[in-house]
């Protein structure tokens, strides 16, 4: 039995030719999507429950949505029916939160482990954590749900393990007092800002595409560069950077932007795994580009104390270098394998492009001033939303029905849902790795090993970082990398801020990282290529993703720390570096560059990045007489042909 859609509403229960089953199932999933979307705008703009109420109800929206949407294979099920366990998962979800509602006092007022848990406190929390496994392992797959019952067992296992594996270990109630009862398990930090911050922003993202948006952005792109050598490429680029930085999933995005680019790339010449990298490398950068920089920089708000506008701050350098050296890769391949440009738009398309714009650029400005100007992210969401609307209201094009308002509150709930999943298992995680001191472990491991030379423990954590992200979605690979990866940076004297940008670059290029690369898989199913070949073609696109932090890690200055004359000369110098890659991975510059020359553009491409007056000399010097040799080359062939 094929899953329901997660990514868009359910087809129209009304058609005739699916079966009753069917559309009471589709009623069922938007009546509870809506009411959930709903319930977390109302919530945004009026005022949240206490805490560990909004939090338990907005796991319980998620689960009994995640059971409903992958419902499992059953024989003889009709194509998108919800078997029986589904049905059952969803309603026992409901459980825990009606023992938290009608209990709450207690829990709220008893003295942490001190106070015995009742029986039925047992049994709600095993159940809890149950369901959050099962939820993730469908949602997610097995990757997720093996991470959180290793950490369940190492929980319990901990003293009959040898050398520093080994601790105390905890007892069954500790345990599950501390994942349920307490919010510094299930209803720890990942949970608090995905049913506070995330939910706004993803229903705000959900609003801006149903009302057009995306195609908007993709018409813009092209308007500016469709016409230019690997147009299309860069239209694929620049779209999924926008798009990504708003909808916090480098997974969606893909699905999203990439239905349209990647056949666009292809159409023209691309070979279908490079168009899949590419769609791949654009929407993984997504999650680190401001002006929103998808989920992961709220939860780097809450868990480091650094200001949200710091943050944004920090990340428009290593984001504009990112990028740039994905446009780079596309044009020199388009150059290489002499592919057409797309018609230039008029100027009075350019111009309607321009003004359909409008109503996206009002609320995304109201959404940075009001975060800049200090408010908290879940009322800048919030009126961001309302601008919003208010403005697509202004316009026919743009104007939303009644059927399209609850079509974009049930796909903003449902995108909601699965992040809201991941982030209460990593919750399960994130309880065990604090509880246990585990961090502190990890940090003296990750030193031990190193030296106390911050090369060595930069690769060890880049090494980590990869290892623990593969498989996960951004929000939760970031917050279980950043529990065990960042302290050790911290001790060797990195700044917060930079420790947590380098976790949080490596968690976002594992979903591009063979061998479990998520992003690279779904791109390469949406171009029908080889998913091993699209990853590491999508590493190699993306080469420069991972050497930009080792770069702002020993040059602040690409985080904005330093005097203007510093971070431009940052900024230039990078920009250089990561042109001069591209042409070494790509090996075209106005001619084919051999392999010799390629390692030469290489290693001057690293004297580029490498912060120091010196090596960025000899690195300027000799990109520039390269280019020159090359272009030269380049203009002698072409008067051989002109001649011949």
């Amino acid at each position: 039995m094929a899953q329901l859609p997660n990514a868009e509403c359910s087809p129209d229960p009304s058609t005739e030719d699916v079966p009753r089953s069917w559309r009471r199932a589709v009623l069922l999933i938007s009546a509870i999507a809506v009411t959930m979307g709903s319930f977390h705008i109302y919530t945004a703009g009026f005022g949240m429950l206490e805490p560990m109420l909004q939090r338990s109800l907005h796991v319980t929206f998620a689960l009994v949505l995640a059971f409903l949407i992958y419902s499992p294979p059953q024989k003889f099920a009709h194509p998108g029916e919800i078997t029986w366990s589904g049905y059952v998962l969803a309603a026992l979800s409901v459980l825990p939160m009606l023992w938290l509602y009608l209990d709450y006092d207690r829990i709220l007022n008893r003295i942490e482990y001190v106070d015995r848990l009742t029986t039925l406190d047992q049994i709600m929390a095993v159940l809890l954590i149950a369901l959050i496994v099962e939820a993730a392992r469908r949602v997610i797959g097995w990757a997720m749900a093996i991470v959180v019952l290793v950490a369940i067992v190492y929980a319990f296992v901990g003293p009959w393990l040898p050398g520093g594996l080994s601790h105390r270990g905890l007892s069954w109630q500790t345990f599950l007092d501390q994942q349920v009862m307490t919010m510094n398990g299930v209803f720890t930090t990942p949970i608090a800002v995905s049913a506070t911050y995330v939910v706004i922003f993803i229903m705000f993202g959900a609003f801006l595409v149903k009302t057009g948006m995306g195609e908007t952005i993709i018409n813009m792109a092209q308007a500016f560069t469709g016409h230019t050598k690997g147009g299309p490429a860069k239209v694929a680029v620049i779209s999924s950077a926008f798009f990504g930085s708003i909808n916090g999933s480098s997974v969606a995005n893909v699905v999203s932007t990439g239905s349209f680019t990647i056949p666009l790339m292809h159409g023209i010449g691309y070979r279908p795994h490079f168009a899949a990298a590419v769609e791949t490398v654009a929407s993984v950068g997504g999650q680190f580009t401001p002006p929103v920089m998808g989920a992961a920089a709220f939860i780097m708000v809450e868990i480091t104390g650094i200001g949200y506008g710091t943050i944004l701050l920090a990340a428009t350098i290593p984001a504009m270098l990112y990028f740039a050296a994905v446009l780079f890769a596309v044009h020199l391949e388009a150059g290489r394998l002499e592919l057409p440009v797309l018609e230039k738009k008029t100027w009075a398309e350019a111009g309607r492009i321009m003004i359909d714009m409008i109503p996206f650029l009002v609320p995304v400005t109201v959404l940075i001033y009001l975060l800049m100007d200090g408010a908290s992210p879940i009322k800048a969401g919030f009126w961001a939303l309302v601008s919003l609307f208010v403005t697509a209201m202004a316009r026919k094009s743009t104007r939303l029905s009644v059927k399209g308002i609850l079509e974009a509150l049930e796909v903003g709930a449902r995108n909601a849902a699965l992040i809201a999943v991941t982030c209460a298992a990593a919750g399960i995680v994130i309880g065990v790795v604090n509880g246990l001191g585990v961090g502190v472990k990890f940090a003296s491991t990750i030193l031990s090993f190193s030296q106390g030379i911050p090369i060595l423990a930069l690769a060890l954590v880049m090494v980590a970082s990869i290892i623990l992200g593969m498989g996960l979605p951004t929000s939760a690979a970031y917050v279980i990398v950043a529990s065990v990866a960042a302290p050790p940076l911290v001790e060797l004297g990195l700044s917060q801020l930079a420790a947590h940008m380098f976790v949080l670059f490596f968690a976002c290029l594992s979903s591009m990282t063979p061998p479990v690369a998520i992003a690279s898989y779904a791109a390469a199913g949406l171009a029908g290529a080889d998913p091993s070949r699209t990853g590491f073609t999508a590493v190699r696109i993306g080469l420069a993703g991972f050497l930009i932090p080792y770069l702002f890690v020993f040059s602040p200055a690409l985080l904005m720390d330093g005097s203007a004359f510093q971070i431009a000369m940052a900024l230039t110098t990078g920009l250089f570096g990561v042109a001069a890659l591209a042409i070494a991975t790509i090996g075209w510059a106005f001619v084919p560059v051999n392999f010799v020359m390629r390692l030469i553009m290489g290693g001057l491409g690293m004297c580029m990045l490498t912060p120091g007056m010196i090596s960025n000399s000899i690195g300027a010097i000799g990109v520039t007489a390269c280019l020159v040799y090359f272009h030269r080359t380049s203009r002698a062939a072409q008067n051989e042909q002109k001649t011949a």
